[in-house]
């Protein structure tokens, strides 16, 4: 249960490592000091003003990136170009896609406000599930452990984990601040 949500923070941990290298090596080309010819990695370029937050795939070439104001795209071609999709979510809240995992066909999202979605089919349908008003914080990560299964982590450190597509929730931490 935790081993899945230290490897997705530890995942996170990495992501960030490698931004902060990327972002260092781009002034190589005005510092004169030489390029490594060859990168597994490519620019892409997002037709958003969003912010992305997190990137989960089903399979090599089929994800889904979420991010700020409602931002959620899906790829087909492992994350060469992305399209738009939307939620069924209500217009008059402005929510932030905050986390994104999959296991298999089983989809989770985790935002602000108080979003949590669950898909089934590979993230081609989403339902909002609904969590109890004392929940303690925020939703801030989502990590799928199973069939029908996952940890939920709040920004105040609570953990909760599902088993039933959450439909319950069952804490995993005692001393949470304001659990």
């Amino acid at each position: 249960m935790f081993r899945s949500l230290f490897n997705n923070l530890r995942a996170a941990a990495n992501l960030l490592l490698v931004l902060a290298i990327g972002v260092s090596l781009s002034g190589c080309v005005s510092t004169r000091l030489p390029i490594a010819s060859v990168s597994p990695w490519s620019s892409i370029t997002l037709d958003t003003q969003s912010n992305p937050l997190d990137v989960a795939f089903t399979d090599s070439s089929h994800g889904f990136l979420v991010g700020s104001n409602r931002m959620i795209q899906e790829t087909n071609d492992g994350g060469a170009s992305w399209n738009e999709r939307s939620l069924d979510l209500p217009e008059e809240e402005n929510f932030r896609l905050i986390s994104i995992d999959f296991e298999g066909d089983e989809g989770w999202i985790a935002g602000e406000p108080g979003l949590l979605m669950h898909s089934s089919d590979a993230g081609q349908n989403w339902t909002r599930l609904f969590l109890d008003t004392k929940l303690p914080g925020e939703p801030y990560l989502i990590t799928a452990i199973g069939s029908h299964s996952a940890e939920l982590a709040t920004n105040v450190g609570a953990v909760y984990e599902t088993h039933d597509d959450g439909g319950s929730w069952e804490g995993r931490v005692s001393d949470a601040a304001g659990a």
